[in-house]
């Protein structure tokens, strides 16, 4: 008995040292979700230090990449994508954030390559087209934008990313009716990224409804700005004081 006491002992606290990990990891997760970025951060790198899972490191490094620090995200990907261990989804995963950090650096060739290899792996799932769709767009290719943001909302008509890009693929093509349907019914979901609100005011503003388009970009001022997001701040506040200023001339 003694023996069995000593080897459950010994399991007890192995299990406990291999789950270490979770308790800053789930702490981190919850502050930067209440939006405590510099607690949040603390906690998720203590428990990238300790060890956690290939899908936990990816979480990490997306909310490395929110904060700005690109860096640091690339480090974590980079051991990712090193690891011959790793299930192909995750690394699938891995791979489409580097084509996001691509994206950012204006690598345009380099995002397209990484996604094109993702989608002939037949590793897709809504993230992927969320990203596939925006990179497709800014190739500013009409046929393949289309077919790419057409194929991606046939994969979920649901997700509001997927839906922003497919409204700004009808917006570049000069649909405004089609794009102004898509983001009417986008704004019903309440999206919560200013990207779909600063694009649906440009649809808004092309059709003669300057009004709407100064409330959609007073929409989008009020979320938040991070490291993924695809416009600035200070362009957006630009737009709307033009806006504005247009509308109190007509006024």
């Amino acid at each position: 008995m003694e023996i069995l006491g000593f080897i459950l002992f010994v399991f007890v606290v192995f299990y406990l040292f291999q789950k270490r990990s979770l308790i800053p990891y789930r702490k981190g997760v919850k502050e930067v979700l209440a939006g405590d970025a510099s607690v949040g951060m603390e906690m998720l790198r203590k428990a990238y230090s300790q060890g956690l899972t290939p899908a936990q490191q990816i979480q990490v490094a997306y909310a490395e990449l929110k904060f700005g620090e690109v860096r640091e995200a690339k480090k974590i990907l980079n051991l990712l994508l090193m690891n011959s261990k790793i299930k192909p989804a995750i690394k699938a995963q891995a791979r489409c954030m580097t084509a996001i950090i691509a994206l950012q650096n204006k690598e345009l060739s380099d995002a397209k390559e990484i996604l094109e290899d993702i989608k002939s792996d037949g590793l897709v799932n809504t993230n992927f087209y969320a990203t596939y769709g925006y990179m497709a767009i800014l190739t500013e290719d009409e046929e393949y934008y289309t077919k790419a943001n057409e194929e991606a909302y046939r994969y979920n008509p649901e997700n509001t990313v997927i839906c922003d890009n497919y409204g700004l693929c009808f917006f570049k093509k000069g649909d405004l009716e089609k794009a102004k349907e898509i983001y009417s019914e986008l704004m019903n979901q309440n999206p919560n990224f200013p990207e779909a609100y600063y694009n649906y005011a440009c649809v808004l503003e092309k059709m003669g409804d300057i009004k709407q388009a100064v409330e959609m970009l007073g929409e989008a001022l009020n979320l938040e700005f991070t490291g993924v997001t695809t416009i600035q701040r200070g362009a957006v506040e630009a737009y709307h004081q033009s806006l504005k200023n247009q509308l109190e001339k007509e006024q």
